[in-house]
């Protein structure tokens, strides 16, 4: 089975069943047999299949919802086959519909298990794909995510790049609430991994997250001595207000003014300081 035969099948199918309700059942007979093969040589790859998932840009932003959700469906079919190749085909089917559909939370929804289950793959990047899939969900991720996350966040076994993962998904679905900043925190304490703790910040940056905890955990990493830290910490505060940098005010003009400090973190101070006049 070539990619290129396929793609024209996930493009062509959208279009007819738009235009007169015919495509879908043969493309779900398709995918339903590519997900049942034992030949991982009888599959697309995904580097080819992304050559051409362009070409269902236009098609994923107009059609209309009630066309996409069949593909949707079919595609989270074949999330469970055993062999990489395919999962890793379908996860790629899915990200333009992810990144592209302002409802594709509404559409995705209904296949949260099956796209959660890929958390725990045994292939890193399926488990990567996995998670960005449902960060990007639009127009915002459904709570029922944090049900999802909370108990994998949680657990030792997990490698760091997971947890890095997992924080973005948790912070894209809720960067407000207590009980997920808590969580994190948590987390990164019970890490102590330099990789884990800079993530956060720079995720908490991202999101611009004013929990009191956040800021908090902001302006202890600003007196880290650890530059790294420091560094993620200070360039956390980027994307903030003038509002909450008048908070970090005192310690951003020590920052700035300290020879022996980085020299880097010294002109993201002095930037951040320009931001609060």
């Amino acid at each position: 089975m070539k990619a290129l035969t396929i793609l024209f099948v996930l493009t062509a199918a959208s279009t007819l069943q738009a235009q007169s309700g015919g495509g879908l059942a043969d493309l779900r007979k398709l995918l339903e047999s590519i997900a049942r093969a034992s030949d991982s040589g009888s599959v697309p790859t995904p580097e080819a299949l992304s050559e051409r998932l362009g070409t269902l840009e236009t098609v994923l932003r107009s059609a209309p919802a009630e066309d996409i959700r069949p593909l949707v469906s079919v595609a989270t079919g074949c999330l469970s086959s055993p062999l990489i190749s395919v999962r890793k085909d379908c996860l790629l089917a899915l990200s333009p519909v992810t990144i592209l559909r302002f409802d594709s939370a509404v559409l995705l929804s209904p296949q949260l298990p099956q796209v959660a289950a890929l958390l725990d793959d045994d292939d890193p990047s399926i488990r990567t794909m996995a998670a960005l899939i449902l960060a990007a969900m639009r127009p915002h991720p459904p709570p029922e995510i944090l049900g999802i996350v909370m108990p994998r966040i949680s657990d030792p076994k997990k490698p760091p790049d997971d947890i890095a993962s997992l924080i973005a998904v948790l912070l894209a679905t809720d960067s407000t609430s207590t009980p997920v900043i808590r969580t994190i925190l948590s987390v990164v304490e019970l890490r102590v991994d330099r990789g884990i703790t800079g993530g956060v910040l720079g995720r908490f940056g991202a999101v611009r997250c004013t929990n009191e905890l956040a800021l908090n955990f902001i302006d202890k990493s600003l007196e880290s001595a650890d530059a790294g830290v420091r560094d993620a910490a200070v360039s956390s505060l980027l994307p903030q207000s003038g509002a909450v940098l008048r908070r970090f005010q005192p310690r951003l003009m020590q920052m700035a003014s300290d020879a022996n400090e980085n020299a880097r973190i010294r002109a993201t101070a002095e930037e951040l300081l320009r931001s609060v006049r």
